[in-house]
């Protein structure tokens, strides 16, 4: 929703992950900045962290199992695995590790995301997906998994706006570059 009004210059910024743009919006779109530019639309630098797409398991379970990479997942079909709804319609989610790591739809469901924590520490699912800035993470000691075939796009957090807000505001862009540089 906030892309395309972006897009019809309804709005002037819009804070995205980059693997979202690249995986969802501009659908697989190799090069972000030209895709943008056709749209009128650039990406400005990222913003200084990430929040990409993981895998997580209680670490009692993951011990046990010798669990430590998605690929030694992928090994066990017989575990449950709870998924949100988003991740297993997202092109860089669940089809993605299916297509890299051959996971089965067999013992997948989808779940909402709070559920799914409910569910892990539980011991009802053995795994799900989880952005890695979750703070479940620690305070339920999951353990993140590897992605050791790197099927996740790299997901840093950056402020597209439309190219029509850029020359409105260009003289504003290296006074407050140059005010920003001596401060660090």
């Amino acid at each position: 929703m906030l892309w395309e009004a972006l897009r019809v210059r309804q709005i002037d910024v819009y804070p995205e992950y980059t693997g979202t743009i690249s995986e969802e919006l501009l659908r697989g779109e190799a090069d972000l900045a030209a895709a943008l530019e056709r749209n009128g639309m650039r990406m400005a630098g990222p913003l200084g962290f990430e929040d990409t797409y993981a895998f997580g398991m209680r670490r009692p379970d993951a011990a046990r199992l010798g669990i430590r990479s998605l690929s030694q997942l992928a090994k066990h079909p017989e575990l449950e695995i709870g998924l949100t709804n988003e991740f297993l319609r997202r092109r860089d989610g669940w089809p993605r590790l299916r297509q890299v790591y051959g996971f089965s739809d067999a013992r997948v469901r989808g779940m909402d995301h709070q559920l799914a924590y409910r569910a892990l520490r539980s011991g009802k699912i053995a795994a799900t997906d989880l952005y890695s800035t979750d703070p479940e993470i620690q305070a339920a000691d999951l353990v993140v998994l590897e992605d050791d075939r790197r099927a996740f796009p790299a997901t840093t957090q950056c402020c597209c706006t439309g190219q029509s807000c850029l020359n409105r505001l260009s003289m504003l862009w290296p006074a407050s570059r140059a005010r920003f540089r001596r401060r660090r």
